[in-house]
């Protein structure tokens, strides 16, 4: 009859793994900051580039609200007959 292996729980693997030999070497140390370091170099000039558009955008949008907030002053100070047309807008000295 064959015997069941069981495999060890996760907790017992991890308790293992720290009190074992069974750390990372050096070398594989060392491979991983590498891999970081490369994906650091591609990643943050990308991201600088996108704050700069976020910004620009922000500019845009920011522009283009005082620009409606401006028309909706100007156009709450003219006269009821100039308001209802839309049209025939009067520029006083």
């Amino acid at each position: 009859m064959a015997e069941t292996v069981r495999k060890p729980s996760l907790a017992t693997r991890i308790r293992d793994l720290v009190a074992g030999d069974g750390g990372f070497t050096l070398l594989e140390t060392l491979a991983v900051m590498v891999i970081v370091g490369l994906l650091a170099a591609i990643t943050v000039p990308q991201i600088a580039k996108w704050r700069e558009k976020a910004y620009i955008t922000s500019m845009k949008t920011d522009a283009r609200n005082v620009a409606n907030a401006i028309e909706a002053s100007y156009g709450s100070m003219l006269p009821p007959s100039d308001r209802s047309s839309g049209t025939n807008i009067r520029m006083e000295p």
